[in-house]
């Protein structure tokens, strides 16, 4: 049987301990888990009382032991559950366990907040003119896009520049196909399968150039003519020299992390390059940040205004440090910020949610550094959220935060 990490371990001992001993009830779709890493089950007796009942034979045991050898107090905690414990099922528990909105968890929704430049960018869209958003990854660059060309109906195709980029993903390239004659018989052909960029000048559609600043020099070169001027046409030097006369509707988008400064390594931007003037000067380019109202945007989800404060705080005190040079490592970006506050409503474990998409990115030096942010914000009892409270029951929770 395989071995838990600790960072599992504690998790489910901290549900055992703060749960299940306690009789409280536990997500009905983590049921299976709990059975299979504590031997815990949920059941009904027959006279209709719900209870946790433990396995506790000898073969269980010795799994668990196996399990958890390396982890003896987190055993403990788990083999004292060694007798039915009866859930306390309230009336206020037992409406949101059966609550069809709170079933559909999943189904997080977050309104995009348009920020107040987007009318200008629009204009500039709507005469042609190639924009270049520039800012920290993660804060609504793309999704900007995509919510202008949805509200003008429009298809975008998406390019994205990493090491792994090549001719035929970007304008296209010379595929092997089998055709069948009149009389029956198959010959080999060769034609030229259109990229994403071709497919967007022919047919009138966005084309979104993600993440430019990674851009190789032969693809920046090769993009100059059709930004300079989106009516300029697509020449396939594969396909026979053949023109591509671009759409009246085509235009042209792009997003990036930096201007290519090699010192946004420090930043977590690796792969980003120096971009020649000549390239830049084919855009209009406009600097943004995260945005200012990422507390409406994680409340979205929390639906609790000081919790999502708090969380917000803490992204704001690691941007900090990056920016002073004390932190390297992954941006904490806003979408990083709905990541966790989602985590946390799916797991209901702020812990394990913390774990898995903030600490868990971050290096053993930089790791300590972003926990004493949290543990500055929320009191040294961070750990101990096991569910989002209500609205009504905000400042009792920020109370034994504290």
């Amino acid at each position: 049987m395989q071995e838990l990490s600790s960072v599992r371990a504690n998790y489910w001992a901290k549900q055992v301990e703060d749960n299940i001993l306690k009789g409280k009830p536990f997500p009905d779709h983590f049921c299976k888990a709990l059975e299979r890493q504590t031997f815990i089950s949920k059941v009904i007796t027959p006279k209709g009382i719900t209870q946790y009942v433990p396995d506790r034979s000898t073969v269980a045991v010795d799994a668990l032991k196996e399990m958890y050898s390396h982890f003896p107090e987190q055993l403990s905690i788990i083999l004292s559950v060694n007798s039915p414990i009866n859930i306390k099922m309230t009336a206020t528990r037992k409406k949101k366990t059966v609550n069809k909105k709170a079933a559909t968890i999943k189904q997080v929704k977050v309104k995009f907040r348009v920020p107040k430049y987007a009318k200008h960018i629009e204009k500039l869209i709507e005469h042609e003119k190639p924009i270049l958003l520039v800012g920290p990854a993660g804060c609504g660059k793309s999704k900007l896009f995509y919510e202008i060309a949805k509200k003008a109906k429009k298809q975008i195709y998406r390019v994205n520049f990493d090491g792994g980029m090549t001719p035929d993903a970007f304008l296209g390239g010379i595929r092997l196909r089998t055709v069948k004659n009149a009389d029956g018989t198959s010959i080999q052909e060769t034609y030229f399968q259109e990229g994403p960029v071709v497919k967007a000048a022919k047919e009138g559609a966005w084309l979104l150039l993600d993440e430019i600043d990674k851009v190789q020099p032969e693809y920046a070169a090769a993009m100059h003519a059709m930004i300079e001027n989106v009516r300029n046409p697509i020449v396939l030097n594969d396909d026979g020299g053949r023109a591509v006369i671009p759409h009246p509707d085509f235009r042209i988008m792009a997003t990036a992390n930096t201007l290519g400064s090699i010192e946004d390594n420090s930043l977590g931007y690796y792969g980003s390059s120096p971009m020649n003037a000549a390239f830049l000067d084919r855009f209009s380019i406009l600097q943004v940040a995260y945005p200012p109202d990422e507390v409406s945007i994680v409340n979205d989800i929390l639906d609790n205004i000081s919790l999502s404060e708090k969380l917000v705080q803490v992204a704001k005190l690691a941007r900090q440090a990056m920016g002073d040079g004390q932190l390297n490592g992954t941006p904490f970006s806003t979408r990083r910020l709905i990541s966790w506050a989602s985590t946390f409503k799916y797991l209901s474990n702020f812990d394990y949610a913390t774990e898995l998409e903030i600490l868990g990115r971050y290096t053993t030096a930089a790791r300590s550094l972003v926990e004493s942010f949290i543990i500055n914000v929320f009191g040294n009892k961070w750990h101990s959220f096991t569910e989002i409270p209500d609205a009504s029951e905000t400042s009792t929770v920020v109370a034994e935060a504290a």
